[in-house]
């Protein structure tokens, strides 16, 4: 039986479509300014307003995971997403005129920012006090982040988690030692530690959600003059990447790093025409469960996506 409710639902389609809503701003698109105003936070009733209103009241709920499999009041995942979309309103009720709001918004993801500090054991993110270790956060870590340092790409809470999540999964899975033994590039995470659903298997979508992750890293390191010593050597950890390196060259390297991932991804779907299903076997790395499944597809082309950003951000520092 699945759980149910899960009430990430407002958080994330509110912070979709303020962060449409704020394009349509950033474009000057006088129409579309003023459909933001009737329909998105024009009221009670409209669309946004009326998410935020319940997320303000409703963030502490108990409430069904990621995964479907376990109740919680405090998941990392529904957090982060939560705060995100509390601010992103709150620059939106900003553009808007509506200070009250905006003020409202703002010190809630206040509140829940102060408990996210929480999840950080000193070694690792968890997502939930009865389920620590599980990759949900790094998901999380994607949709929710602000370009404000708050678990960003260069933090040691971010770089600990993936450091400690790796660790586990390629002990984890016969699979993985297979592939690198093969030379065969990446890693690919699953779950959580205990999962058993279809025996307990490597996920694609979590796979391609670390190698967004560390495009980003790439992307961030490309637009620094210089890495704190104590980050770099988390990178090291992290990533596998050389010591001692210029920004630009570790750049490089973590965009392998990224590549060697999704490499890893492509060895195993290429043979069935790249059709991706939920789960790919742990012992052989065959297909399972739900097949062609969205979301696989999604975090795959989200992560090329993001993949093509850091390839920019590359480029932007190079000088001709």
């Amino acid at each position: 039986d699945w759980c149910r409710q899960q009430k990430d639902g407002p958080a994330l389609r509110s912070l979709a479509v303020a962060r449409y809503a704020l394009g349509l701003f950033d474009a000057n698109d006088l129409e579309g300014i003023e459909w933001v105003k009737s329909e998105l936070l024009g009221g009670p009733e409209t669309l946004v307003q009326k998410d935020l209103a319940w997320l303000m009241q409703h963030w502490e709920d108990n409430t069904c995971d990621l995964w479907e499999d376990h109740e919680a009041t405090d998941f990392f995942w529904g957090r982060f997403a939560s705060r995100a979309a509390l601010t992103v309103g709150a620059t939106l009720a900003e553009k808007l005129g509506e200070s009250s709001l905006a003020t409202q918004y703002k010190e809630a993801a206040d509140q829940v920012t102060a408990k996210l500090w929480g999840h950080w054991t000193g070694q690792y993110v968890t997502e939930t006090a009865d389920r620590p270790l599980d990759s949900a956060v790094i998901d999380g870590f994607n949709v929710g982040y602000l370009d404000d340092g708050v678990f960003g790409p260069l933090t040691k809470e971010v770089l600990g988690t993936v450091k400690v999540l790796s660790s586990f999964f390629c002990g984890q899975y016969p699979i993985n030692r297979a592939d690198t033994a093969a030379n065969i590039p990446g890693i690919m995470y699953g779950r959580y530690k205990g999962d058993v659903y279809v025996g307990g298997n490597p996920w694609i979508l979590l796979t391609a959600s670390l190698a967004q992750l560390v495009y980003r890293t790439a992307a961030e390191v490309a637009q620094a003059s210089s890495v704190d010593p104590e980050i770099y050597s988390l990178l090291v950890e992290a990533y596998q990447v050389d010591e001692n390196l210029s920004t630009d060259k570790l750049a490089e390297q973590l965009m392998g790093a990224g590549d060697g991932i999704l490499m890893r991804i492509r060895h195993h779907i290429e043979g069935v025409d790249f059709h991706m299903w939920e789960q790919l076997y742990k012992e052989n790395g065959t297909h399972a469960s739900a097949g062609d499944l969205t979301w696989s597809y999604a975090n795959v082309l989200s992560a090329m996506q993001f993949r093509e950003k850091a390839q920019a951000a590359m480029a932007r520092d190079v000088v001709v």
